[in-house]
Protein backbone atom coordinates (compact mmCIF):
# COMPACT_ATOMS: atom_id res chain seq x y z
CA UNK A 1 0.00 0.00 0.00
CA UNK A 2 1.38 3.40 -1.00
CA UNK A 3 2.42 5.89 1.66
CA UNK A 4 1.99 9.64 1.34
CA UNK A 5 5.04 11.54 2.58
CA UNK A 6 6.03 15.21 2.65
CA UNK A 7 9.26 16.42 1.03
CA UNK A 8 10.74 19.62 2.47
CA UNK A 9 13.82 21.74 1.89
CA UNK A 10 16.36 22.10 4.68
CA UNK A 11 14.85 25.51 5.45
CA UNK A 12 11.56 23.77 6.23
CA UNK A 13 9.76 25.08 3.15
CA UNK A 14 7.37 22.54 1.64
CA UNK A 15 8.54 21.13 -1.69
CA UNK A 16 5.93 18.51 -2.59
CA UNK A 17 4.01 15.50 -1.36
CA UNK A 18 4.56 12.08 -2.88
CA UNK A 19 2.94 8.69 -2.78
CA UNK A 20 5.64 6.03 -2.50
CA UNK A 21 5.57 2.25 -2.34
CA UNK A 22 7.15 0.58 0.71
CA UNK A 23 9.56 -1.33 -1.55
CA UNK A 24 10.76 1.77 -3.42
CA UNK A 25 14.50 2.29 -3.09
CA UNK A 26 15.85 5.60 -1.87
CA UNK A 27 17.88 5.95 -5.10
CA UNK A 28 14.62 6.04 -7.09
CA UNK A 29 13.13 8.59 -4.71
CA UNK A 30 16.22 10.80 -5.13
CA UNK A 31 15.88 10.52 -8.90
CA UNK A 32 12.28 11.72 -8.70
CA UNK A 33 13.32 14.71 -6.61
CA UNK A 34 15.55 15.96 -9.46
CA UNK A 35 12.32 17.29 -10.97
CA UNK A 36 12.43 20.00 -8.28
CA UNK A 37 16.09 20.81 -8.84
CA UNK A 38 16.32 24.64 -8.61
CA UNK A 39 19.12 24.92 -11.21
CA UNK A 40 17.90 26.23 -14.57
CA UNK A 41 21.16 25.57 -16.44
CA UNK A 42 21.24 22.04 -17.92
CA UNK A 43 24.87 21.43 -17.02
CA UNK A 44 24.41 22.57 -13.43
CA UNK A 45 21.31 20.40 -13.06
CA UNK A 46 23.35 17.36 -14.00
CA UNK A 47 26.09 18.48 -11.61
CA UNK A 48 23.65 18.62 -8.69
CA UNK A 49 23.17 15.64 -6.43
CA UNK A 50 20.24 14.98 -4.09
CA UNK A 51 20.54 13.91 -0.46
CA UNK A 52 17.57 12.86 1.66
CA UNK A 53 17.52 13.22 5.44
CA UNK A 54 15.02 11.56 7.76
CA UNK A 55 15.30 12.24 11.45
CA UNK A 56 19.01 12.65 12.13
CA UNK A 57 20.51 10.54 9.35
CA UNK A 58 21.18 10.59 5.63
CA UNK A 59 19.33 7.88 3.72
CA UNK A 60 21.28 5.27 1.79
CA UNK A 61 20.51 4.69 -1.90
CA UNK A 62 20.06 0.93 -1.47
CA UNK A 63 17.59 1.16 1.41
CA UNK A 64 13.86 0.89 0.80
CA UNK A 65 11.13 3.16 2.14
CA UNK A 66 10.06 0.35 4.48
CA UNK A 67 13.60 -0.27 5.77
CA UNK A 68 14.06 3.42 6.52
CA UNK A 69 10.92 3.36 8.64
CA UNK A 70 8.90 5.97 6.78
CA UNK A 71 5.26 6.10 7.83
CA UNK A 72 2.30 7.95 6.31
CA UNK A 73 2.73 11.69 6.86
CA UNK A 74 6.49 11.42 7.42
CA UNK A 75 8.59 14.47 6.59
CA UNK A 76 11.81 14.01 4.62
CA UNK A 77 14.32 16.80 4.08
CA UNK A 78 15.75 17.29 0.59
CA UNK A 79 19.25 18.71 0.07
CA UNK A 80 20.49 19.76 -3.37
CA UNK A 81 24.29 19.84 -3.54
CA UNK A 82 26.62 20.86 -6.36
CA UNK A 83 28.99 18.04 -7.23
CA UNK A 84 32.60 19.21 -6.66
CA UNK A 85 35.11 18.63 -9.47
CA UNK A 86 37.52 15.71 -9.32
CA UNK A 87 41.07 16.95 -9.86
CA UNK A 88 42.90 14.54 -12.17
CA UNK A 89 44.79 14.45 -15.48
CA UNK A 90 43.36 11.07 -16.59
CA UNK A 91 40.74 8.62 -15.35
CA UNK A 92 43.16 6.15 -13.74
CA UNK A 93 44.41 8.96 -11.52
CA UNK A 94 40.93 9.72 -10.17
CA UNK A 95 40.24 8.77 -6.52
CA UNK A 96 36.96 7.17 -7.59
CA UNK A 97 35.78 4.66 -10.17
CA UNK A 98 36.05 6.13 -13.68
CA UNK A 99 32.40 5.20 -14.31
CA UNK A 100 31.30 7.62 -11.56
CA UNK A 101 33.27 10.64 -12.79
CA UNK A 102 30.83 13.49 -13.37
CA UNK A 103 32.87 16.69 -13.22
CA UNK A 104 36.62 16.83 -13.91
CA UNK A 105 39.06 19.69 -13.54
CA UNK A 106 42.44 18.94 -15.09
CA UNK A 107 45.12 20.38 -12.78
CA UNK A 108 47.18 23.46 -13.73
CA UNK A 109 50.58 22.75 -15.21
CA UNK A 110 49.47 19.77 -17.33
CA UNK A 111 50.92 20.29 -20.81
CA UNK A 112 48.93 17.70 -22.73
CA UNK A 113 45.93 15.42 -22.26
CA UNK A 114 47.10 11.95 -23.15
CA UNK A 115 45.40 9.59 -25.59
CA UNK A 116 42.34 7.87 -24.11
CA UNK A 117 42.63 9.92 -20.90
CA UNK A 118 38.88 9.87 -20.19
CA UNK A 119 37.68 7.55 -22.93
CA UNK A 120 34.26 5.95 -22.30
CA UNK A 121 33.62 7.78 -19.02
CA UNK A 122 29.89 7.55 -19.60
CA UNK A 123 28.85 9.69 -16.59
CA UNK A 124 31.19 12.59 -17.32
CA UNK A 125 29.19 15.81 -17.79
CA UNK A 126 31.73 18.63 -17.64
CA UNK A 127 35.49 19.06 -18.13
CA UNK A 128 37.59 22.13 -17.40
CA UNK A 129 40.95 22.25 -19.17
CA UNK A 130 43.66 24.60 -17.80
CA UNK A 131 45.45 27.14 -19.96
CA UNK A 132 48.70 25.17 -19.66
CA UNK A 133 47.41 22.47 -22.06
CA UNK A 134 48.59 22.78 -25.68
CA UNK A 135 47.64 19.37 -27.07
CA UNK A 136 44.69 16.96 -26.66
CA UNK A 137 45.52 13.36 -27.61
CA UNK A 138 43.65 10.73 -29.63
CA UNK A 139 40.31 9.58 -28.18
CA UNK A 140 40.88 11.63 -25.04
CA UNK A 141 37.12 12.02 -24.46
CA UNK A 142 35.64 9.65 -27.04
CA UNK A 143 32.56 7.77 -25.94
CA UNK A 144 31.75 10.24 -23.14
CA UNK A 145 28.11 10.29 -24.17
CA UNK A 146 26.93 12.37 -21.18
CA UNK A 147 29.48 15.13 -21.77
CA UNK A 148 27.71 18.47 -22.31
CA UNK A 149 30.28 21.14 -21.60
CA UNK A 150 33.98 21.50 -22.40
CA UNK A 151 36.06 24.66 -22.17
CA UNK A 152 39.05 24.61 -24.53
CA UNK A 153 41.56 27.32 -23.56
CA UNK A 154 43.45 29.51 -26.02
CA UNK A 155 46.68 27.65 -25.15
CA UNK A 156 45.54 24.58 -27.16
CA UNK A 157 47.01 24.43 -30.67
CA UNK A 158 46.39 20.77 -31.62
CA UNK A 159 43.42 18.44 -31.25
CA UNK A 160 44.17 14.87 -32.31
CA UNK A 161 42.02 12.17 -33.96
CA UNK A 162 38.61 11.22 -32.53
CA UNK A 163 39.07 13.34 -29.40
CA UNK A 164 35.33 13.93 -28.88
CA UNK A 165 33.94 11.22 -31.15
CA UNK A 166 30.69 9.73 -29.89
CA UNK A 167 30.02 12.60 -27.47
CA UNK A 168 26.36 12.68 -28.46
CA UNK A 169 25.29 15.05 -25.65
CA UNK A 170 27.93 17.70 -26.36
CA UNK A 171 25.93 20.87 -27.08
CA UNK A 172 28.14 23.85 -27.68
CA UNK A 173 31.87 24.38 -27.88
CA UNK A 174 33.86 27.45 -28.92
CA UNK A 175 37.09 26.58 -30.70
CA UNK A 176 39.77 29.21 -30.00
CA UNK A 177 41.63 30.67 -32.97
CA UNK A 178 44.87 29.27 -31.57
CA UNK A 179 43.84 25.75 -32.64
CA UNK A 180 45.68 25.06 -35.91
CA UNK A 181 45.24 21.30 -36.32
CA UNK A 182 42.20 19.07 -35.81
CA UNK A 183 42.50 15.33 -36.40
CA UNK A 184 40.21 13.12 -38.45
CA UNK A 185 36.85 12.40 -36.82
CA UNK A 186 37.61 14.62 -33.81
CA UNK A 187 33.88 15.38 -33.49
CA UNK A 188 32.44 12.35 -35.29
CA UNK A 189 29.03 11.43 -33.95
CA UNK A 190 28.59 14.73 -32.06
CA UNK A 191 25.07 15.05 -33.41
CA UNK A 192 23.97 17.63 -30.81
CA UNK A 193 26.96 19.90 -31.23
CA UNK A 194 26.93 23.40 -32.64
CA UNK A 195 30.58 24.30 -33.10
CA UNK A 196 32.00 27.79 -33.53
CA UNK A 197 35.32 27.80 -35.40
CA UNK A 198 37.58 30.28 -37.16
CA UNK A 199 38.23 30.43 -40.89
CA UNK A 200 41.80 29.22 -40.31
CA UNK A 201 40.37 25.76 -39.62
CA UNK A 202 38.61 25.41 -42.99
CA UNK A 203 41.16 22.80 -44.08
CA UNK A 204 40.24 20.59 -41.11
CA UNK A 205 36.58 20.04 -41.98
CA UNK A 206 37.10 16.27 -42.07
CA UNK A 207 37.26 16.38 -38.28
CA UNK A 208 33.74 17.78 -37.94
CA UNK A 209 31.59 14.83 -39.05
CA UNK A 210 27.94 15.03 -37.96
CA UNK A 211 28.04 18.35 -36.09
CA UNK A 212 26.67 21.76 -37.07
CA UNK A 213 29.28 24.43 -37.78
CA UNK A 214 28.72 28.12 -37.11
CA UNK A 215 30.91 30.31 -39.30
CA UNK A 216 30.45 33.70 -40.90
CA UNK A 217 27.91 34.63 -43.56
CA UNK A 218 26.58 31.97 -45.89
CA UNK A 219 24.54 28.82 -45.49
CA UNK A 220 24.51 25.64 -47.60
CA UNK A 221 20.99 25.05 -48.94
CA UNK A 222 21.52 21.31 -49.09
CA UNK A 223 22.15 20.68 -45.39
CA UNK A 224 21.57 24.13 -43.82
CA UNK A 225 25.14 24.39 -42.51
CA UNK A 226 26.97 27.69 -42.78
CA UNK A 227 30.12 27.88 -44.89
CA UNK A 228 33.34 29.88 -44.95
CA UNK A 229 33.76 33.03 -47.02
CA UNK A 230 36.66 31.41 -48.91
CA UNK A 231 34.49 28.59 -50.23
CA UNK A 232 34.95 25.74 -47.74
CA UNK A 233 31.58 24.32 -46.79
CA UNK A 234 29.91 21.68 -44.68
CA UNK A 235 31.39 18.22 -43.96
CA UNK A 236 28.97 16.39 -46.28
CA UNK A 237 29.90 18.54 -49.28
CA UNK A 238 33.58 18.46 -48.31
CA UNK A 239 33.55 14.63 -48.37
CA UNK A 240 31.97 14.61 -51.85
CA UNK A 241 34.67 16.99 -53.07
CA UNK A 242 37.35 14.68 -51.60
CA UNK A 243 35.88 11.82 -53.63
CA UNK A 244 36.27 13.79 -56.86
CA UNK A 245 32.60 14.63 -57.39
CA UNK A 246 33.37 18.34 -57.67
CA UNK A 247 36.35 19.41 -59.75
CA UNK A 248 36.24 23.19 -59.67
CA UNK A 249 35.09 23.24 -56.12
CA UNK A 250 34.57 26.88 -55.23
CA UNK A 251 32.95 27.94 -58.51
CA UNK A 252 30.66 24.89 -58.67
CA UNK A 253 29.54 25.23 -55.05
CA UNK A 254 28.98 28.95 -55.39
CA UNK A 255 26.91 28.53 -58.56
CA UNK A 256 24.92 25.51 -57.39
CA UNK A 257 24.10 26.30 -53.78
CA UNK A 258 24.12 30.01 -53.13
Amino acid sequence: MALRISMRLLSGAALTELEVAPDMRIAELKSQMQRWNPCEDEVMRKLTSVDLVFGDRYLDDMETVHEVGLLPGAEVQVLFRHVPPVICAYKDEAPCDARSLIFVRIPPGVRSIRSGAFQSCGSLVRVIIPDSVTYIGNNAFSGCDSLISVVIPASVSRIAHAVFSGCTSLRSLIMPETVRTIGMGAFKGCTSLTLTISASLSSSLSGFNDCRINTKEYRCRECNVEWFEDGWVCPATWRRWQHGKYHKYISVISRSYY
